[in-house]
């Protein structure tokens, strides 16, 4: 890449940066409004989505936008219109913020499960899950890592404080082939 291309590839992304800073001034500015009007009744605005689109026409984020299942998604787009970062409220009503590469398979994503145990999650380039760290409830910790049929192959489990911490190996039957300590 010559310096002129840098220099232009980083002038794009300065006003893609102040469009963003724009934005979030606007949205805080109508945020401090609306608060101001506590007396007066304000329409509301009801949209079905709000996009945010470069000088060329491109989609570069949807700030909200509804799923199928009636959803909440925001999310940012590459200068390809491919989804690259991605928040959104599941409908058990869970948050889930994910990741995706240049070919918009989810490689990474942080959520929590349905009973509010955050989970950090790594996929490989087809999407299927290689590693997965959870922290339950209770406090324990349970770090997984998955073959490509995503079966777990070894497994690291940290209590809270009721006991040792385990690490199990599975074969790719997924019986236990070593255990430390054994039960």
């Amino acid at each position: 890449m010559t310096t002129g291309q840098r220099v232009e590839r980083l002038e794009r992304e300065v006003r893609w940066m102040r469009r963003m800073g724009a934005l979030a001034v606007a949205v805080a500015a109508a945020v401090f409004l609306v608060g101001q009007g506590k007396d007066k009744e304000l329409p509301d605005l009801e949209v079905r989505s709000l996009k945010v689109v470069d000088k060329e026409g491109r989609r570069r984020a949807s700030l909200i936008t509804v799923d199928d299942h009636g959803a909440p998604v925001l999310s940012f787009r590459d200068r390809h219109g491919r989804t690259r970062v991605m928040l959104a409220l599941m409908p058990d009503g869970s948050p889930d913020l994910s990741f995706q590469d240049r070919h918009g398979k989810r490689r990474a994503a942080l959520s929590t499960t349905p009973d509010g145990s955050p989970e950090l999650s790594f996929r490989d380039k087809d999407g299927k899950q290689r590693a997965a760290l959870t922290t339950f409830r209770e406090g324990s910790s349970r770090l997984t890592f998955f073959d490509g049929a995503e079966k777990p192959r070894a497994e690291l489990v940290a209590l809270s404080s009721q006991g040792p911490s385990s690490l199990t190996l599975y074969d790719p039957k997924g019986d236990v082939i070593w255990k430390a300590p054994e039960d």
